[in-house]
């Protein structure tokens, strides 16, 4: 808790702004506000901006926001300076009614599944499963499953080099910070029990003796789940099962690693963590990973496994996919089930791996509704990988792009995506220019949506706010600012935004691209090591192109296109219909080739699988 002292102090500083600000502003006339939007067309984000805080003034200011009346008009400051009242403003001159979960039900095309049930043994043998002397690739699940079968190495070497990999990182300079909570013991049972079921010849799946860790935001038995705090898990007794994409993964003989460390709460895009230590890149250790799924993609890059599971808000497993050179799928809104999330109607679950076939396995294992969560989402088409293999020829199909938004970014990062979507026509694909309109309210609206669930979600924690970084804190106590109006605005603004993505890009394309981040990975200032930081323009630039995905439910996926100056991960994203994943991975499959052999080994690397041949052998 920062000093009353330095609070005051504080409030000096801040008090010729504070004073200057009032309440809400009144909406203008209808006329005026349709004739506002009828005459603006064209690209609107813009970039925010807002001063950096670090350390003590940062920590001041969480302070304030908490108290009763210089708290109320913080918030509205912070109202004013992101636009929340534009949110208001818009849904006031459009027809659409509220739409609260993007959940839309499959339609009787979406029920296609090639040439017959996919197997995903089969699917999986389809990966190269040697290594090139001149390119880096990540040890596949195809490559732990076929040495295990083969005795070249046993599941119990290779949950051994995995603990002593993560123990003697935690020992250096620079340790990545990857797990929450894990239990070696257990890690090892589960590794003992898939080698004998190799020894008689009866593995459980393609999954069998695989690595897989957990974000720290999904229950795993015998586990406790922070969410990334310092207190949540002790609130409740450890897991007694599995949540059900867990459940699925263990089915399929995954051995479940324990819970990675994440942004807290899963409130930003950084991975920043001043709990368990913020997650460290693995391509460059002064780096950020990119959040919230931090730990997931981080042990993915670092090698350390060849599949993990995060859960997507606002681009919480594209963001840190993208900064750290994997790739991460957010599957249609309730494609995977679920757990409780923090942020119900933007939330999802999906993998993170080393290759596009590896997360397009993990997705298809935990794919399938649940009735005990979503009983609306159990009638949902089957997974179809059929058209996967299909890269030598994209004839047919019509991809989108909106070149002010993909310029939006940093040169090297709107480059490399021009770059890319002219390799794609090059193999058939027709290149459509396809604008969206209203970016800066849709954004806006999905502020209020994620601000608000997270606020009302750990309402009942309001007490325990203190314990929780600044940022955070000003996030929650920002969201529970916000009005009834706020919130139903902003859900009239999901519903035009679903409606433009229909009418304005899917009736004319298959699949819409963009940047899966403005920027590279930043560094990690020194500042922010202790309490975190403030950074709007940072942030702004980091999720600029995920938040209308989570928004609407749509499936998205981020796959990397190489690297920039500085050698760190540049990643193109591509989205299409509710249901049409297959048309995504497909492209992101094709996009994986063009860069095969670019592809560069993180500075911080573990290779579990070579490790684990030594280690038989001493």
């Amino acid at each position: 808790m920062v000093s009353t002292s330095v609070a005051v102090a504080a409030v000096v500083l801040l008090s010729s702004a504070l004073l200057m600000l009032g309440d809400r502003v009144d909406l203008p006339p209808l006329e005026t506000l349709k004739q506002q939007w009828a005459t603006s067309s064209g690209y609107d984000l813009a970039d925010l901006s807002a001063p950096v805080l670090y350390g003590q003034p940062l920590l001041a200011l969480a302070y304030v926001a908490r108290l009763p009346v210089l708290g109320r008009i913080l918030c509205n400051q912070l109202a004013k300076d992101n636009k929340i009242v534009e949110a208001r403003k818009f849904a006031a001159s459009i027809p659409d009614l509220p739409l609260y979960y993007p959940y839309l039900e499959p339609k009787q095309s979406d029920f296609r599944q090639g040439d017959g049930p996919l197997s995903l043994e089969d699917f999986s043998k389809k990966a190269t499963k040697s290594k090139s002397a001149d390119a880096f690739k990540h040890w596949s699940i195809a490559d732990y499953t076929s040495r295990y079968t083969s005795g070249e190495v046993t599941p119990v070497q290779v949950a051994k080099a995995l603990l002593a990999a993560v123990e003697k990182n935690q020992q250096s300079d620079y340790p990545l910070n990857l797990f929450v909570e894990k239990h070696d013991e257990e890690i090892l049972a589960q590794a003992k029990a898939s080698a004998e079921r190799y020894a008689r010849g009866k593995p459980l799946g393609v999954l069998d003796g695989v690595p897989v860790a957990i974000k720290d935001e999904v229950h795993i038995k015998g586990h406790r789940m922070f969410t990334g705090t310092s207190f949540l898990g002790y609130e409740e007794e450890p897991a007694t099962e599995d949540d059900p994409p867990v459940a699925r993964l263990r089915a399929a003989g995954a051995i479940i690693l324990g819970t990675t460390n994440m942004h807290e709460i899963g409130s930003g895009v950084t991975g920043y963590n001043m709990h368990y230590g913020t997650v460290r890149n693995p391509y460059n250790p002064k780096c950020y990973t990119g959040g919230s799924s931090s730990g997931s993609a981080a042990a993915v890059a670092s090698g350390l496994v060849p599949l993990a599971l995060g859960l997507d808000g606002g681009g919480s497993i594209r963001v840190p996919s993208s900064m750290c050179g994997v790739v991460g799928i957010k599957p249609t809104f309730q494609r995977i089930p679920p757990p409780a999330a923090d942020c119900p109607s933007v939330a999802h679950v999906g993998p993170i791996a080393g290759t596009v076939r590896d997360a397009a396995i993990g997705y298809a294992i935990m794919s399938g509704g649940d009735e005990a969560s979503f009983p609306r989402g159990m009638t949902q088409p089957p997974v179809d990988l059929h058209s996967f293999e299909d890269t030598s020829s994209l004839k047919g199909v019509r991809i989108g792009y909106f070149s002010d938004y993909t310029n939006h970014s940093s040169p090297e990062i709107a480059e490399a995506v021009t770059k890319t979507l002219k390799a794609l026509k090059a193999r058939g694909a027709e290149l459509v220019e396809t604008p969206l309109h209203h970016l800066t309210s849709i954004h806006v609206a999905h502020s209020i949506t994620i601000t608000s669930e997270f606020a009302q979600n750990l309402d009942k924690y309001y007490e325990r706010f203190g314990e929780m970084s600044p940022e955070v804190q000003l996030i929650l106590t920002f969201g529970r600012s916000f009005t009834a109006m706020d919130f139903l605005a902003a859900q009239r603004v999901r519903a035009f935004a679903l409606r433009q993505f229909q009418e304005n890009v899917l009736s004319k394309v298959d699949a819409f691209v963009t940047p899966s981040t403005g920027i590279t990975a930043p560094e990690i200032p020194a500042e922010a090591l202790a309490v975190g930081e403030l950074n709007a323009a940072q942030l702004g630039n980091i999720f600029r192109f995920s938040v209308y995905g989570n928004l609407i439910g749509v499936p998205g996926v981020a796959v990397p296109i190489g690297y920039d100056s500085r050698g760190l991960p540049m990643s193109i994203q591509f989205q299409t219909a509710h249901w049409q994943e297959d048309t995504m991975l497909r492209l992101a499959h094709t996009t994986e080739k063009l860069y095969a052999k670019t592809q560069k080994k993180p500075q911080i690397y573990f290779s579990i699988l070579d490790d684990a041949v030594k280690q038989s052998s001493d």
